[in-house]
Parts: structure tokens; C-alpha cells; sequence
């Protein structure tokens, strides 16, 4: 069973009341809309042969979804879609594994001290009842600050940055690009879609409002769905990179870890305060989303301690993963190098910083 549809499973109520909440039931018919969305002035049938064509001219891009609401745990878009020439879809999730599974890391990662480990270790049986999403409702409660302080001690980012993995959700669904009044964009045959629908999370008929090479602007045609208004954007580069990534530096630790960053063959000095560059890092950018200059996933500064960011991250406007090692990082060996990251500028350059162990 995929993830998606265990998140569905295991937290009807939590579903329930964010549809009870926010949402508000209306008719199920298409409203009488006769206007055609905004660009390609050629006819209707064109219109719809070209909204297909850009969806489909290169059959490995993968489409994030960004929405208004996320069920993966994650602020940035957790749905990936790939459309085929064929009238094919497969969709992937990109879920945030957790704050349980980032304090199992911890404690296998060799860097916490005793008491450490069994803070991680009571926070963990205490917070395993609960789903993820759960979890960071209860810490956001401020009856529980002294709970929160317990986690951040550990985990000081985990609203922003977590260990991730990409999910096969779905292969075999099919769309269209359809009509006749207003330009459609229209998912079949896929069950994930219907049950999404159905807990009131997103629809799977939507009005394709205008597109571009790399976006596509959706309205779903119900209103009794949290997702109403979408865009599917395009990325330029595999995002299993920047779910790998992430879980790597999870793994061992970015807060304690033994590493040394540099750039151009130089050592970065590690900013007072920190006891790592890495820790810095960890603490001073979250995981995000750029678009539409084409960047896509990797990490965007969020303002903290801007002041004593190294050269290289001054002026950062997202740092994406260029190469990233596999296998085990908590047994390779010193001096290797766990991953590079390419570190975009407001300016548009780019410079690289490698990520060894000591």
C-alpha cells in the first residue's frame, strides 16, 4: 500500500475535519463558464492539441503540483506527475518521512550524547500513536511549548527540513486535454485521484486556465476541495536527488555531524555559533520549491543568522543538489565526499560546495 493512501487510512478524522473546517459543499456541475482561457487564439481543437503537447513533449519531465494545502507533510509541492504521449499518467509522492523517523536517525547516527538519545528515545514512544501530521499539530499547540522545546533541542528545523522519499503512488491512470465548451484537464481509471476527491483534498477535473512551457494553471471545477487552485510546474532536474540528499544529512546528523564544506578547493569557516558549516545550513535554509525560472527543488535561506552566512551563501536564492554519494554515509570512510551542492545566486551564477566527512 502506497503512502498516499496510507496517510488516507490512518487519518480519516484528521482529513475530516480539515474538509469541516475550511471547505464548504456546493453543487457538483460545472458552472456555465463559455469563455476560453487566455492565450493560443487558434481554434478550440488546437487549443487542446497544444495544451497536450506541452504536457507531454518530453515524457520523463516530472510535474511538481503545487498546492494550497499539502498532505505529505511537506511546504512545498509533494506531488509528482509524468504525462505520456499515450494518454498515460504516473504519479509520485514526495513525503517527508517524519519527525519519529528523523529522531531514529539520530540516535543511529553515533553523535548524541547519553542523554541525548534518551530524550529521542522518550520522545519517540511517546509521539509513535500518532501520524506525522498529527505530531505537528500537537507541537503547534502552545499548551505543548515545553513538548516543542523537546523536539527543536534535537530536531532545531523540523517545520522546514526533514528526510524525504520519493513514492511510486500510481502508474496506468490516463488523461485528456478535453472540451468542448472550456479547456479541460482531465484524469481517468485512477484510483488515488478518486480517493483524493473523495476525503476533499483535489478533484481530478480541473479548468486548464493557461499554460506555459513550464506551468500550467488549474481550477477544479468543485468547490468542495481544498485544492481548488493548482499549478503543475515543471522540473529540470530529478528530484530524487534532493529526497536523497535530504535523508543523507538526516542520517548523520547536520546539527552534530563531523564535516567540512568547501568551495573551490577552500575550506568554508564554520560561522561562530555553529559547529559545523552543515549546521548552519540545517538551521538557516529550508527545503523549498523554485519556479518558474527552472530551479525546482533544493534549499532556500529563510533569514536566520543571515548576518554570519559564509561567503558562499551570501545572496543564496536556492542551493540545489548537484551529486549526492549512495550507500551508507555513517560508514564511509573520512574524506569522502557525501554530496555537492550547486549554490544558485540572486544573480543567476552558480557556484558548487562539496560535503565531506572528517
Amino acid at each position: 500500500m502506497n503512502t498516499l493512501h496510507k496517510i488516507i487510512h490512518t487519518n480519516k478524522l484528521v482529513f475530516a475535519a480539515v474538509v469541516i473546517l475550511g471547505l464548504a459543499t456546493v453543487s457538483c456541475e460545472k458552472g456555465d463558464d463559455f469563455s476560453r482561457p487566455p492565450g493560443n487564439t487558434n481554434s478550440f481543437e488546437k487549443d487542446k492539441s497544444d495544451a497536450f503537447k506541452n504536457l507531454t513533449d518530453d515524457e520523463t519531465s516530472m510535474w511538481a503540483w503545487a498546492m494550497e494545502t499539502s498532505f505529505t507533510n511537506n511546504k512545498f509541492p509533494g506531488l509528482l506527475l509524468q504525462f505520456g504521449k499515450d494518454s498515460t499518467t504516473s504519479i509520485y509522492s514526495i513525503d517527508n518521512n517524519g519527525i519519529i523517523s528523523d529522531l531514529t536517525r539520530l540516535r543511529a547516527s553515533a553523535t548524541l550524547t547519553t542523554s541525548e538519545s534518551s530524550l529521542a528515545l522518550q520522545l519517540i514512544n511517546i509521539l509513535r500513536p500518532y501520524s506525522d501530521y498529527q505530531i505537528r499539530q500537537i507541537l503547534d499547540d502552545p499548551a505543548n511549548l515545553s513538548f516543542k522545546n523537546a523536539v527543536l533541542s534535537l530536531l532545531p528545523n523540523y517545520q522546514n527540513f526533514g528526510s524525504q522519499t520519493i513514492y511510486e503512488e500510481e502508474v496506468g491512470g490516463a488523461f485528456n486535454t478535453n472540451g468542448p465548451i472550456q479547456l479541460s484537464l482531465t484524469f481517468h481509471n485512477s484510483p488515488l485521484m478518486s480517493l483524493l476527491k473523495e476525503y476533499g483534498w483535489l478533484d481530478f477535473d480541473f479548468r486548464l486556465m493557461r499554460y506555459s512551457k513550464d506551468t500550467v494553471e488549474l481550477t477544479g471545477y468543485y468547490s468542495n476541495s481544498a485544492n481548488k487552485v493548482s499549478q503543475l510546474l515543471r522540473t529540470h532536474d530529478d528530484p530524487t536527488f534532493f529526497a536523497y540528499a535530504s535523508t543523507i544529512l538526516m542520517t548523520i546528523n547536520p546539527s552534530k555531524a563531523k564535516v567540512t564544506m568547501k568551495t573551490g578547493g577552500n575550506v568554508i569557516a564554520i560561522p561562530a555559533g555553529y559547529n559545523s558549516v552543515l549546521h548552519y545550513f540545517y538551521k538557516s535554509f529550508n527545503q523549498g520549491f523554485i519556479q518558474p525560472e527552472g530551479f525546482g527543488f533544493g534549499f532556500v535561506p529563510n533569514g536566520l543568522d543571515a548576518d554570519k552566512a559564509p561567503d558562499v551563501f551570501k545572496n543564496a536564492k536556492l542551493v540545489k543538489i548537484k551529486s549526492v554519494r549512495q550507500g551508507n554515509p555513517l560508514t564511509a570512510p573520512a574524506g569522502t565526499v557525501l554530496m555537492t551542492f550547486a549554490v544558485i545566486g540572486q544573480d543567476g551564477a552558480s557556484k558548487d560546495v562539496e560535503l565531506s566527512k572528517n
